[in-house]
Order: C-alpha cells, then structure tokens, then sequence
C-alpha cells in the first residue's frame, strides 16, 4: 500500500507525511490516499455483499519481537472464534506468539506513538463499520522471533505442511 514511502525510507508514512494505516474509518480522500480509498472501497463491497469474511493486514515492526496479532474487543462465541484463529496460526507457525496478541478495546482506540488513534487502523475502522468477527493486524519483527514453537505436522500430508499443495496425490 505504501511503496513510495518505503522507497524513501519511511516506515509508517508516505510520501506526504500521512501514515496510511490511520485513514481507514469514515470515507478515506479518493485524492490524499487513493490506496487507501481504493482498498476501502473494495472491501466495503465485500461485506455489502456478505462475502468478506477475514481481513489481515500484514505490518513489519522493529520494536517487538516475534510475531503475533491484534484483534478487535469482542465478547461471547464471537471473542471466542476471534481467539481461536490466533491460537491456531500459533499451533501451525514456529515463530508466533499468541501470549503477546492483543484483542483489547484499549488497543483499538488509543493513540499511537505519533498521537494518531487506532480508529483509523484497517480492522477497527472495519470492525466499527461492518461489525465482522475476523479482522486482524499480524505484526511480524524484521528478523527476530520471541518464541519458537513445535509446530506438528499438518494431518495427511506425511511430515510436511499441507499448504501450499506439493502436486503429489494422497
């Protein structure tokens, strides 16, 4: 979303100074952030039309280490199946960390470090909106884990992953 900021060596901010993952709630400027509005667009179709049914935006962070995810405030079966997709991408990945995901309403509305809000950010500004269960922002540190996990192998595919498909019939 973001290219010529990170051609210019910005991590959080385009080339105008906006950090673009603030930008998501109410109606995002077709002229200021046209990837934004653009994505928004699309994705407001999709749960008009029930067939959105996850959202993960994938953030790259130097400050924590490992891999881990944060989710909206949820309550009742609802926070249930939003915790349970973390905690299987933490059975299935050697790096996540399920012990530091945050599915706090705290995190979905203070203020970053910038002083910008997490209302703006892609999953609360959906969640806000749509009201969808699974909407996630995977953090994952440039090169360090916290954690290593055993990650068994998935059923039926013979010691490897399952995914992606090896072409081989089983």
């Amino acid at each position: 979303v973001n290219p010529d900021g990170v051609w210019h060596g910005h991590y959080r901010t385009d080339t105008l100074g906006q950090n673009l993952n603030r930008y998501y709630l109410g109606s995002p400027d077709r002229a200021a952030q046209p990837a934004v509005w653009a994505i928004k667009q699309v994705l407001m179709q999709w749960a008009n039309a029930g067939t959105l049914e996850y959202y993960i935006d994938l953030h790259a962070h130097a400050n924590k280490k490992g891999v881990f995810v944060y989710g909206n405030a949820l309550e009742g079966e609802r926070a249930l199946a939003s915790l349970t997709y973390a905690r299987l991408v933490a059975l299935n990945s050697p790096v996540f960390d399920f012990t530091t995901c945050n599915f706090t309403e705290k995190n979905m509305s203070r203020p970053d470090k910038d002083g910008a809000s997490k209302e703006g950010a892609g999953r609360v500004a959906l969640f806000r909106e749509t009201g969808l269960t699974h909407l996630y922002t995977i953090e994952a540190n440039y090169n360090t884990a916290r954690v290593l996990n055993i990650t068994p192998p998935a059923g039926g595919d013979h010691g490897g992953r399952a995914s992606p498909p090896n072409g081989k019939r089983f």
